[in-house]
């Protein structure tokens, strides 16, 4: 198929920024790669092979369907369901991840766990638990006196066994005190029950901001989601990281291209509203995006911009206009010598530009996870290597079952 728009994935940045993630202090530490809601709408096909390639000790996501979705190519490596489960799906994919002991739960309750004791009973099966300390996040998990109740169920059990002690940590950037305080809460736990906790339990609880900013919080095991995207400079908001940022490299660039030009007399409007007036005689390009494709609209008082590149070189040029459902209009009077079919950036994987992911997230009032997952699925994820390579976003595209496999492998 011919498509209008791309999402490029730089491979070799993705395993850049595992291996500086597992490089992070004495790097004695696994890492477990957050994958949930389709790898944060980066495409879970597409990332997943390239880290089980670089080693990666676990993949998390939400639910056992997300679970079962990424079976297929996640090779055998474990999988682990952050929900709180009470009943074992019986489908094929997850029999068969019960089956090899790939399929990991967490441990929210007493009553939960009761429930998957019986229901892993009646399918045969074993279930690795990573038991939740909620030690202030206010949201899943369990509170310590409760913990102790769970974990002797799970020590008793022949069909349970203890993979992992876990927390979540609100807000290792804003309140860094309070999250070592979890962390001393946790390790203590650890230390009261450890004759019912395995050797090989592992222990976690940062995820990327609290993995980068904190030797202390990185335990056994790091818990990174966007990290491992190199989405990290929400993160190094100030010097006192222990990491230097630009070893992370942002992956995801999205590409488009200026598919028609016309010139408009000053005065003209354009879009739904007549919200943008031209104040000379104007070129307008037309880019084949919108809201639909998770382009959203900027919030009031402020202005996308996106980079065209034409043969006077790249220009930064204003969104005009209201974004629509399938298109955004652009200023392109300033641009110099720019042509339909010339290639135009939307997100760029520079961290330093004007249209990195987190500024036009900004723009649009949204956090970059916000974005990022709301990225359209009908826009192709393409693999690459070493960079963009062209710029053209109109590349004709087959992707046949078969050669997604291959891609996916790179």
């Amino acid at each position: 198929m011919r498509t209008t728009s791309t999402i490029r994935l730089d491979r070799d940045a993705l395993e850049a920024n595992l291996q500086a993630l597992r490089a992070l202090g004495d790097g004695s530490h696994g890492i477990c790669a957050v994958v949930k809601a389709d790898a944060y709408g980066i495409g879970a096909s597409r990332v997943i092979p390239r880290m089980v390639a670089q080693g990666v000790d676990l993949l998390a996501v939400f639910s056992p369907s997300e679970a079962c979705e990424i079976s297929e190519f996640s090779g055998q490596k474990p999988i682990l369901v952050l929900m709180p489960v009470h009943e074992l799906d019986r489908s094929q994919a997850s029999m068969g991840l019960l089956s090899h002991g790939r399929l990991h739960l967490v441990a929210h309750d007493e009553k939960q766990i009761l429930n998957l004791e019986e229901e892993a009973r009646i399918l045969g099966v074993r279930i690795p638990l990573h038991l939740e300390l909620d030690t202030g996040m206010g949201r899943g998990g369990c509170l310590p006196a409760e913990a102790s109740r769970v974990l002797s169920i799970i020590s008793a059990s022949s069909r349970l066994e203890l993979a992992g002690l876990m927390t979540h940590l609100p807000d290792p950037v804003g309140d860094p005190d309070r999250s070592r305080s979890q962390r001393a809460t946790l390790t203590s736990f650890l230390e009261e029950h450890q004759a019912l906790v395995p050797e090989r339990c592992r222990l976690h609880a940062a995820a990327t901001a609290a993995a980068i900013r904190d030797s202390s919080l990185r335990l056994d095991m790091l818990r990174v989601g966007i990290g491992w995207a190199g989405i990290t400079d929400h993160v190094l908001q100030d010097q006192s990281s222990e990491h230097v940022g630009h070893s992370f490299q942002p992956i995801l660039s999205w590409w488009s291209n200026c598919m028609h030009i016309r010139q408009l007399s000053e005065g003209s409007t354009v879009g739904y509203g007549s919200g943008w007036r031209a104040p000379r005689d104007s070129r307008i390009g037309l880019i084949p995006v919108g809201y639909a494709d998770g382009y959203a609209p900027p919030r009031n008082g402020m202005q996308h911009r996106v980079m065209v590149h034409g043969r006077s070189g790249s220009r930064l040029v204003p969104v005009v206009g209201s974004v629509n459902m399938d298109q955004i209009m652009l200023d392109l009077t300033d641009a110099g010598s720019i042509e339909s079919g010339d290639a135009v950036e939307l997100i760029s994987n520079d961290p330093s530009s004007p249209i990195h992911l987190t500024r036009v997230a900004a723009r649009a009032g949204m956090l970059p996870y916000a974005f990022l997952t709301g990225l359209g699925h009908r826009i192709p994820r393409v693999l690459v290597a070493g960079g963009h390579g062209s710029h053209s976003a109109t590349t004709s595209l087959s992707f046949t079952e078969a050669r997604d496999r291959q891609a996916m492998g790179g």
